[in-house]
């Protein structure tokens, strides 16, 4: 293997690694601070994929689509919690599994519905629709590493609201103690609701699912 395509391969590995961390640290914090064990992350993942296809098609960008599927992601992800994850707080780890696993298979059916099984595919930006030549023969695609910057800075402003913030001072207090949170009158509830709709967002990301 010659130093260019070990270069395309390090690349590739960090762009996947990286394109997780965000909805990765959410997932934490879902089970740290809610204490749910979430199996359906990676139906949230292929929602937003499914997401980016129509609405690309809609907007006719990529980054029009993020910007117009998160919030929607949020307000299914809040819904959601409220309707069904709300319901297993109280309950054993084995209610939390079969109903996390039965949202997989809703989800999955949905979109067969939908979108049917066939590939489906959304053009990159036309700003990005280049590479960086390595070889005479080798290249590396812009969007890859654009969309391997995005996730880090994502991930950096996630870091910076949970440290520095008040709003993350209250998830790492529920986090740490639910019911002494709840005492000082933190309206844990809420806050539940923001970190698994956020959650959600994060997983059902178009760009990190196209």
């Amino acid at each position: 293997m010659n130093t260019a395509t070990f270069l395309i391969q390090l690349l590739n590995s960090v762009q996947y690694g990286v394109a997780s961390v965000p909805a990765r640290q959410w997932a934490d914090l879902i089970f740290g601070i809610m204490g749910v064990i979430n199996l359906a992350h990676g139906g949230f993942y292929m929602l937003g994929a499914c997401l980016a296809l129509p609405l690309t098609q809609l907007t006719g960008n990529l980054f029009l689509a993020v910007l117009l599927g998160m919030p929607l992601a949020v307000v299914f992800g809040f819904r959601l919690e409220r309707v069904l994850i709300t319901r297993l707080y109280e309950r054993h780890d084995l209610h939390q599994v079969l109903l996390t696993y039965g949202l997989i298979l809703v989800l999955d059916e949905c979109r067969s519905l939908v979108w049917g099984n066939d590939v489906h595919s959304v053009a990159v930006p036309a700003l990005f629709d280049c590479s960086i030549p390595l070889t005479e023969n080798l290249s590396y695609p812009v969007y890859r590493l654009v969309v391997s910057g995005s996730c880090l800075l994502i991930a950096a402003a996630m870091y910076l609201v949970i440290q520095r913030t008040r709003l993350g001072m209250m998830i790492r207090a529920g986090a740490a103690n639910r019911e002494m949170t709840h005492a000082l009158g933190v309206d844990v509830r809420l806050v539940h609701g923001f970190v698994f709709a956020s959650g959600v967002a994060l997983a059902a990301s178009p760009l990190s699912s196209s």
